[in-house]
């Protein structure tokens, strides 16, 4: 350090430091608040310091007395404060995994009380830091930054967070905030209260409150009551399960200006249905583009109905992804199906109902997708369905895919006795298919007989594009032949990346590899994964 000390001396001028120390464990005392008061000029200001493990906070200056001479001397300790550069543009600090700080970084500028006019961008983590116990505030000084980028993850051991909340009224025109306290436990609704400032420019917000198990109710965030110009909105509160009412949250997000949602609440239990999902918006959100919602593991909810309503307003909508995973009370999705064929400019679709093991009308939602004639990109994903010759057939039979599709990906894994896969095939075949560029397929656990070269017909058609291909086949029961999956790999001149977990008995690991390394001297293979057998 005091070699170091000499050094940034003589470095004056300097306008960008980028320092990345990551895992350097040894690293006890913070050499570089020492370091900041030689660099007057700096801009750009990067330091990593994750996983130090053993760096904490300077300690209080102690004094020694030497026995001879009996004199007080202190011992020489870096200053306990950030002096920033009036120059300064771009703060990175990283402290996440320092397991024995206990108190943030205070960072103070250069001219006393002068407001840093040059920082238009913050970005602090002090993710995993669980001995933490107060946040950082933020003073007058940082008015005017525009990006505010914050972690503290798991910082388990903060219980006030009303200071910290109240300080961020110090920003008055921050574009975007980016705030992550997912795993904090002690946060509690009258401390969330607090989180209000001046929104009148706020065009990105992202608030992580992921395993915070002491919020009760989305009314605290009244932050989001007036922000005029949002336009990307992001929240996640997976696993906070005490959480209710969130009729209460989505009447708060009403931006006419908005284009992407990203909402989470998975595992959220408390709420038992979505019943007031239609007093979310006043006003038609017609700028929206995106739209991801999980709701994964909320058990209770049962009717999908007031749902439906509310997404149908979603109308200019171009991507949605929806994600009931472990709703194992949901019944009927055919209106889900409906209301997704009637949103006229949606081209992307991203699905999931795994383990929802009570649907009964599969049949009637899978031809809604498929009359979808918009469709770029498609994914469905049914796993541990538990699907039988009883009550469901995989695809809808007479139906082919939408002729603009260029990915589709389909996860139907542990789906029990499913129909035979040859609907799948006659998906590909006629006069008419789409010119796919990308095949995902995963129907491991599903033991059922299919024609022998199965699909190998259909990777012929000249008329793919290919340059993924991806399937997960292995307790289907076929046999590929090695002259035909040759001839059908070479027909796909633009294939890239190809995965095959399979058992298909006639060909060994070592045969399907030698095919694919002919294939690959021809072709413009770059990269393939194989398994031949059974499931490992």
């Amino acid at each position: 350090r005091v070699h170091g000390d000499k050094l940034w001396k003589r470095k004056k001028s300097v306008e960008k430091s980028v320092l990345n120390f990551e895992n350097c464990y040894k690293i006890t005392q913070p050499f570089f608040s020492q370091a900041l008061q030689f660099l007057p000029n700096l801009k750009v200001l990067q330091f990593n310091f994750e996983n130090c493990h053993y760096l904490r906070e300077p300690e209080e200056q102690k004094v020694e007395q030497k026995e001879e001479q009996k004199i007080e001397q202190k011992v020489e300790q870096p200053p306990k404060k950030l002096k920033l550069s009036d120059a300064l543009e771009s703060l990175h600090l990283n402290f996440s995994g320092c397991d024995l700080l206990q108190e943030p970084f205070e960072m103070v500028t250069s001219s006393e009380g002068k407001h840093l006019e040059y920082l238009r961008t913050i970005s602090l983590n002090y993710g995993k830091c669980d001995k933490l116990t107060k946040p950082v505030i933020f003073n007058d000084s940082f008015r005017l930054t525009k990006n505010l980028h914050l972690n503290f993850d798991k910082c388990s051991s903060i219980e006030n967070w009303k200071d910290f909340f109240q300080s961020l009224n110090n920003f008055s025109g921050l574009v975007s905030l980016r705030l992550s306290l997912a795993g904090c436990t002690e946060i509690k609704d009258e401390q969330l209260k607090e989180l209000s400032f001046d929104t009148s420019v706020l065009k990105d917000l992202s608030l992580n409150f992921e395993g915070c198990t002491s919020l009760l109710n989305f009314s605290s965030i009244v932050l989001l009551s007036n922000i005029p110009q949002l336009q990307t909105l992001d929240l996640n509160f997976e696993g906070c399960e005490n959480m209710k009412n969130v009729q209460h949250l989505l009447g708060l997000f009403d931006s006419e200006s908005i284009q992407s949602i990203n909402l989470n609440l998975a595992s959220c239990r408390n709420i038992r249905n979505f019943n007031n999902f239609d007093y979310a918006f006043r006003y038609k959100p017609s700028k929206l583009r995106k739209l991801r919602l999980i709701f994964d593991d909320m058990d209770k909810i049962e009717d999908l109905t007031p749902f439906c309503s509310w997404l149908s307003h979603f109308t200019e909508v171009e991507k949605v992804e929806l994600s009931f995973s472990g709703c194992t009370k949901i019944s009927s999705i055919v209106e889900v199906g409906q209301t997704l064929k009637s949103l006229m400019n949606c081209n992307t679709l991203n699905l999931a109902f795994n383990g929802c093991t009570e649907l009964q009308d599969y049949n009637h939602f899978i031809v809604e997708i498929f009359e979808k004639t918009q469709l770029v990109s498609l994914a469905l994903s049914f796993a541990g369905c538990q699907m039988n010759n009883k009550h469901y057939s995989l695809f809808p039979s007479g139906k082919t895919l939408p002729l603009a599709l260029k990915s589709l990906r389909l996860f139907y894994e542990r789906c029990g006795d499913v129909l035979d896969l040859k609907p799948l095939e006659n998906l590909f075949e006629g006069d008419q298919v789409p010119q796919l560029e990308e095949i995902h397929l995963n129907f491991q656990g599903i033991e059922t007989e299919v024609d022998s070269n199965f699909l190998l017909p259909q990777l012929k058609n000249s008329k793919f594009n290919l340059r993924v291909l991806v399937l997960y086949l292995n307790e289907c029961k076929f046999k590929w032949d090695r002259q035909s999956l040759r001839d059908a790999l070479n027909r796909q001149t633009k294939l890239r990346e190809v995965t095959l977990v399979m058992k298909t008995p006639g060909m060994t690991q070592k045969e399907v590899e030698k095919i694919f390394k002919t294939v690959a001297r021809t072709n413009s293979l770059l990269n393939w994964r194989i398994r031949i057998g059974p499931r490992q």
